[in-house]
């Protein structure tokens, strides 16, 4: 959905001012600058030689279409003006490293330079593996005074996804609605994350990075903080606009429809309704931030804590014949109840099997005797610690009423880390397996370069064929007329273009 709104939105712009996309294009062996020279739009991802992820988006439109939906809203005087609709006066030029261009908004003259820089939080020489962005608001009236304020939306989009996965923690957690940070309340994060798929859930395959404020100046000029940042859904900060999304609203998820979010900066003075920053006759003022690939490992991995508690207590009423011999037994199988806790994780429920075994051997003349014991066999392999109740009833002749009370104790308790296996070479490797119609998508990692990749039903049925994405794909777990599909067993078949051989394996679906 959110693909044939944008590419709407795009041909009626393109009508109403008979505008030609033409781009100016700065790259290295990390990542890719696009501007477009009419509109001075832009986009970023990763350039063909970056490994492991090449051409991938870190913005959208980029390898698909063109930049139009990243770009600067400026204020002047109170009066709201759409950058990308403003006449050129100082047409893109083009470095090694940087593009620049300037428009004119009656004295204000907003110079624009994109530039690739080296990471921010590193300063690795060489390594210009960031984009900085970066506008100079110029009163060029040499008498009057003018209040100025600028508002830039960066439309995000992790490879293929166009959804959420931002943080401003570096992954401890991620946005999942409208939310907005204000520097005069001290809450401006100094970096924000965005990644291809959330970390509490998986290892991204790649991971953008920008920087707000205090970024070491040793290695490129400050950024300067903005007043005011969102991170909301797309469709409600799609437009140029001098107003906030409302708070509270859901970022749709990845695997949703539509799934899509934003990162917009404001440099206003203040909140949105205030006139922004006072520029005497012939004053400048610069606002400038950063953003592009993580270089820093990630803080956070998703870690399992299991807790089993349980209790069970067993007592027998025995009624003994005098002169009479007898040797019940009695097998019981009990199931209890477990309770577990997560850290960063999703649900994992283990249900041991306990079996008891009671034998008593009683006669007229003895002192009565009883000898229990006690195997559990784990369906997993661990240690844990529980007390289990359970009460049996026998009656036997003559009249005699001991009562036998047993308790049993294993211990520790555990906890359990999961960890990662690694995937074999030429493998196509589902994850996750099982996979959740609640958690999202599943992943198909290590497909082949050119491949038609189909889903079946366990009795053969043709669910869905994916599009080709090359190295990784998504499904969220609906068929071709868009439904969700039943909780059950799916085979997925990997035909690669250019031989006979066949790649497949099994996906268990659940709630």
């Amino acid at each position: 959905m959110r693909g044939y709104i944008r590419a709407a939105v795009l041909v009626l712009a393109l009508t109403a001012s008979n505008m030609v996309f033409s781009m100016a294009t700065v790259q290295d062996n990390y990542l890719e600058l696009e501007v477009d020279e009419n509109t001075f739009a832009f986009d970023l991802g990763t350039s063909f030689t970056y490994a492991p992820v090449p051409n991938a988006d870190l913005l959208y439109g980029y390898e698909d279409g063109g930049p139009w939906s990243t770009f600067a809203t400026v204020k002047v005087d109170n009066m709201v003006y759409d950058l990308t609709s403003v006449t050129v006066s100082t047409p893109l030029a083009t470095g090694a490293t940087f593009i620049q261009g300037a428009k004119k908004i009656g004295d204000i003259t907003v110079t624009c330079n994109w530039a690739l820089v080296v990471n921010p939080a590193t300063g690795t020489l060489n390594q210009l593996d960031t984009a900085e962005f970066k506008y100079t608001l110029t009163n060029t009236n040499g008498v009057t005074a003018h209040n100025v304020a600028l508002r830039l939306e960066l439309d995000t989009k992790v490879i293929v996804n166009d959804g959420t996965n931002i943080s401003v923690d570096n992954g401890f957690n991620v946005i999942t609605q409208n939310t907005v940070y204000y520097k005069s309340l001290n809450q401006i994060p100094s970096n924000w994350w965005d990644y291809d798929v959330s970390p509490l859930l998986d290892t991204p395959l790649l991971v953008g990075r920008g920087y707000n404020k205090n970024n070491n100046p040793a290695y490129d000029d400050p950024a300067v903080e903005p007043d005011i940042m969102e991170i909301a859904n797309w469709s409600q900060v799609n437009a140029p606009q001098w107003t906030l999304a409302p708070a509270g609203v859901s970022i749709p998820p990845a695997g949703t429809d539509p799934a899509d979010s934003a990162v917009v900066l404001w440099w206003c003075n203040g909140d949105q309704n205030s006139p922004g920053f006072t520029l005497a006759p012939g004053a400048s003022i610069t606002f400038l931030t950063y953003y592009g690939l993580n270089s820093e490992p990630l803080l956070t991995t998703p870690t399992v804590t299991q807790t089993i508690n349980g209790s069970e207590t067993m007592t027998y009423t025995r009624t003994i014949t005098p002169s009479f011999t007898t040797t019940p037994t009695s097998s019981i199988t009990q199931t209890p109840t477990i309770t577990q806790s997560f850290t960063n994780s999703p649900t994992i429920t283990q249900t041991p099997t306990i079996t008891w075994t009671h034998t008593v051997t009683q006669t007229p003349s003895a002192t009565p005797s009883s000898t229990v014991t006690c195997s559990i066999t784990p369906t997993s392999t661990i240690t844990f610690s529980w007390t289990v109740t359970q009460t049996a009833t026998m009656t036997l002749s003559p009249t005699l009423t001991p009562t036998i009370t047993v308790t049993s104790t294993v211990s520790p308790t555990p906890t359990i880390t999961p960890t990662a296996t690694p995937i074999p070479e030429g493998a196509v490797y589902a994850f996750p397996n099982p996979y959740s119609l609640s958690r999202g998508n599943v992943k198909f990692i290590g497909l082949p370069t050119g491949y038609m990749f189909t889903i079946y039903t366990l009795s053969g049925e043709h669910v869905r064929t994916l599009t080709a994405q090359g190295g990784i794909n998504y499904w969220d777990g609906t068929n071709f007329s868009g439904a969700k599909v039943s909780p059950g067993i799916y085979l997925y078949v990997v035909k690669p273009y250019s031989d006979k051989n066949v790649i497949c394996g099994k996906l268990f679906v659940i709630h």
